[in-house]
């Protein structure tokens, strides 16, 4: 219990990515056209990333920006890898979503 407790906590509240952690989370995939302005685009993921809600988040953060794999997420979160799959793909499609929404592309 404890452990679950410290793990929660010790997850970001806010999230801060980079020109790296955008091409990581976009560009591998080819979501997102080059010539976008980085500057401008980084600011509205950020804001998108941190109104998702936390479970999605916490996932997208953890595989994403910290670079976890399956394992260590499934770990983390207490989840089977299934469902850490799962909340993946559907954080990323609820984020993409999100920035077309907001006509980011």
């Amino acid at each position: 219990m404890i452990d679950s407790i410290r793990k929660k906590s010790s997850r970001p509240v806010t999230v801060t990515i980079d020109s790296e952690d955008l091409h990581r989370f976009f560009y591998e995939n080819g979501d997102l056209p080059k010539t976008i302005d980085t500057a401008e685009l980084l600011e509205k993921m950020t804001r998108l990333i941190e109104s998702l809600p936390i479970l999605y988040r916490e996932v997208l953060v953890l595989k994403f920006l910290e670079e976890k794999s399956y394992e260590e997420i499934m770990d983390i979160v207490e989840k089977p890898k299934g469902t850490v799959a799962s909340l993946i793909n559907r954080g990323r499609k609820i984020l993409l979503e999100k920035a077309h929404n907001e006509g980011i592309f």
